[in-house]
């Protein structure tokens, strides 16, 4: 009796695993299928505040532009793949401010082919330092104005 118990734990665990492997599978076929993007991979300092554009915040406009870090690319925690941009975005300065399409071209690189990408920004005016993110396809402007 003991060895069909046996046997039927070990058949059990068996079809519990091809099961499992099936469900991975098919959600793995789901997600590429669909062209879903990848969890960005955004390196995040935290003394820089999150903020977007808001008519009630006063932007400063005189004080000197600068990008801090800026980091393009996305990943998986432990699979992140991205490139620095910090000096191409601080050569795109102009008239204090930088507006500029976030793509693989303008980046210089493509640091995940086949994968959306997000630029991380994280810069500094007046000394207040501000941190932006923005995904492969959209505009970055700094500062955050209307258009």
């Amino acid at each position: 009796m003991t060895e069909v118990t046996s046997l039927k734990n070990i058949l059990f665990t068996v079809f519990f695993i091809i099961l499992l492997f099936v469900i991975f599978t098919f959600f793995a076929w789901l997600v590429q299928s669909r062209n879903l993007p990848a969890i960005p991979f955004i390196p995040v300092n935290l003394d820089a505040p999150m903020i977007a554009y808001s008519d009630s915040v006063n932007y400063p406009t005189t004080s000197e532009l600068s990008v801090l870090s800026a980091i393009y690319g996305a990943g998986y925690k432990g699979n992140e793949k991205g490139i620095d941009v910090t000096k191409l975005l601080n050569s795109k300065i102009s008239n204090n401010s930088i507006l500029i399409q976030v793509n693989n071209e303008n980046m210089g690189n493509d640091p995940y082919p086949g994968v959306q990408k997000t630029l991380v920004v994280t810069y500094s005016i007046s000394n207040k330092k501000y941190l932006v993110s923005v995904k492969e396809g959209q505009l970055l402007l700094i500062p955050p104005r209307p258009l």
